[in-house]
This record gives C-alpha cells, structure tokens and sequence, in this order.
C-alpha cells in the first residue's frame, strides 16, 4: 500500500468538502412563502401559486392555486420536486407531525413540523 498516495488523497476529499460546506453547495431551502409559490408555479406547467404553507424545517410546502389545485412540494437533494395532490388528502397526525399521502409510490409522504399559526392554515386546505 502507498500512504503517501493514500494520506495525500483522504487530504483532496477533505479540502473539497471543506470547500463544499463552507460555499454552502446543495444547500436549499424554502425560505418564504414567496420562494415555495416560485418553485410550483416553475415545477408545474400551468399552476399559478396564491399561498403556501412552509414546513418549520423549510424542506416542504403545500402550495394551492386560484383554480383550487394544491401542489406537494418536498427537497430531493439539491433542488426540489412536486406533485399535484388532489383532495381529500390523506393525512395523518402525530403530535405537532403532520404527514401528507401524495398518492404515488416514487413521491411517497411529506412530513411537515408545523407551528400552530401554520396548522390552522393547513387544516383549511385539508
């Protein structure tokens, strides 16, 4: 074995996550209603986004229409993916949890921490 090639390389991996964390690469959030009504409205074809309802952890969103469509939005690595959820929604509670069923088996169920402002807002989309 060569430790100087191996020492020499664990160094490089280092240096670029290094790099990497401290350019805050990958990292994405949805930072106000605004950017999760940007992202469906972008995500979906034809949707034009009114409101939202962000996560406490800003790593999903469900965003409704004017037409009184709904979209799931939720993180998948660096950027983010929705589905068009019609109603009812199958949901379910625990707690301050909430997790919302988007109907396909790829998407699967977003899990949303929403505070008691938020909550009341959600319940009305429901």
């Amino acid at each position: 074995m060569d430790w100087p090639i191996l020492i020499g390389s664990i160094i490089a991996i280092l240096l670029v996550s290094g790099l990497v964390a401290w350019l805050k690469l990958g990292e994405v959030k949805l930072d106000s209603v605004e950017d999760a009504c940007r992202w469906a409205d972008e995500l979906v074809p034809g949707f034009k986004a009114t409101d939202a309802i962000l996560a406490a952890d800003a790593q999903a969103a469900l965003v409704s229409s004017d037409d009184d469509r709904l979209v799931l939005l939720k993180r998948h690595g660096a950027q983010f993916v929705g589905r068009v959820v019609t109603r009812p929604l199958s949901v379910l509670q625990q707690g301050q949890y909430w997790q919302i069923q988007s109907g396909e088996r790829f998407f699967g169920t977003v899990t949303f921490h929403v505070d008691k402002n938020n909550r009341d807002k959600l319940l009305t989309l429901l």
